[in-house]
């Protein structure tokens, strides 16, 4: 199944368990959100938060237990940094983001790398394209 989301996109597999009702559904059940998979498929934007009337952040929800499961152990569906090891986002979300941006190189490197190292790698890019001194002698 698929399902369009709102910032235009499609999701494979996404049933309602999945989505942000089946979700809380299950965690007023009893449900254990670190291993079910529905937790996973969040792509942890704000229009859950900008839909629902009670004003709530599904989207810290969700970072949160993502957070307890990695640190549980539970690791198969995270993306890791390739340089500090720390998660970075959902394999799920990186295989969404990769189907949009369809090989651009650049892009596909900055989704294996954490926020800390995207930076330093960005401004290392910066860096290389100045052309002559950093100084500038007048």
């Amino acid at each position: 199944m698929y399902v369009s989301v709102p910032h235009g996109g499609d999701i494979e597999d996404f049933t309602y368990e999945a989505s942000r009702p089946g979700m809380v559904d299950k965690a007023l059940l009893a449900v254990d959100l670190l291993v079910d998979l529905g937790v996973w498929f969040c792509l942890t934007g704000d229009v859950c938060t900008d839909l629902c009337p009670a004003g709530v952040r599904f989207r810290d929800v969700v970072q949160g237990v993502r957070a307890v499961a990695v640190e549980e152990g539970i690791t198969e569906h995270g993306a890791f940094c390739e340089r500090c090891g720390r998660f970075v986002m959902s394999v799920t979300t990186v295989q969404y983001m990769q189907g949009k941006l369809k090989g651009a190189e650049a892009a596909e490197e900055y989704l294996r790398l954490c926020p800390s190292f995207r930076r330093y790698e960005f401004t290392a890019r910066v860096k290389d394209m100045r052309p002559g001194r950093s100084r500038v002698v007048v």
